[in-house]
């Protein structure tokens, strides 16, 4: 699913990968990110879906999402993507 439509704001890869799937893709793109509206350029051809969720099953499914989390490889991850792009990590907010 990462390859067909990559969540942009999630450093699991490098940039560069991401990018090259999303410009190797031949069908509409379309893509995930968390990113505030006014981080987003407006372009009239681009067709924007903003989809909101209630936030009692946002607290719920993040408990579920973290309890299912396996940190050290994500973690792990998020190091290796941010070296091939040469991006130095601060520490992680507790």
């Amino acid at each position: 699913m990462d390859t067909l439509s990559p969540w942009i704001d999630m450093v699991t890869r490098a940039r560069t990968d991401v990018f090259a799937d999303l410009e190797a893709q031949t069908h509409r793109r379309f893509i995930k990110t968390h990113t505030p509206l006014d981080g987003i350029p407006s372009d009239p051809t681009v067709t924007y879906i903003c989809v909101g969720r209630d936030p009692r099953d946002v607290g719920l499914s993040i408990d579920r999402h973290i309890d299912n989390t396996d940190i050290g490889a994500f973690l792990s991850q998020r190091k290796r993507a941010a070296a091939i792009d040469g991006i130095e990590l601060g520490p992680l907010r507790p």
